[in-house]
């Protein structure tokens, strides 16, 4: 692979983390991903695959603040369309419940950019609280 010939490859190591995701290796594809991002904090395309597989492992809190990163960025306007693309491909791939909960997730978070993404948590609110507050707003706009 490309990781083996040249192992500081980090869109090597990219591809290797996408690979798993798609196979359904989420812990594995987040392992990777954790290290692409530890060892370079502006490879977003990265931070967006960790962000996407913490939501898949159903680490949502973890994936909310690996998200709101981008809302300083010019970026933050197309990530609900980037998640679409990645939950289409997920469920091609045949992990239809992980490409809902992107979805689903995705849908809750550009409710929450319209009220201002950097204060989603109120202070003390626990993430699954946050999430039932987004769920109930998603489910009447339906």
């Amino acid at each position: 692979t490309a990781v083996e010939i040249d192992p500081h490859s980090k869109q090597g190591h990219y591809n290797l983390g996408r690979s798993e995701f798609f196979l359904g290796n989420f812990i594995e594809a987040k392992r990777i991903f954790e290290k692409i991002v530890c060892n370079d904090k502006t490879y977003y395309s990265a931070n967006f695959m960790l962000g996407a597989t913490q939501i898949c492992c159903g680490n949502h809190k973890e994936g909310l603040a690996a998200f709101l990163q981008f809302k300083s960025l010019i970026i933050w306007d197309s990530l609900p369309h980037a998640f679409q693309e990645l939950a289409q491909t997920l469920s091609q791939a045949g992990f239809q419940q992980q490409a809902n909960e992107l979805v689903h997730f995705s849908n809750n978070l550009d409710a929450e950019t319209t009220q201002g993404a950097n204060s989603s948590l109120e202070e003390g609110e626990s993430y699954d609280r946050l999430k039932r507050r987004t769920d109930d707003k998603f489910s009447m706009a339906s």
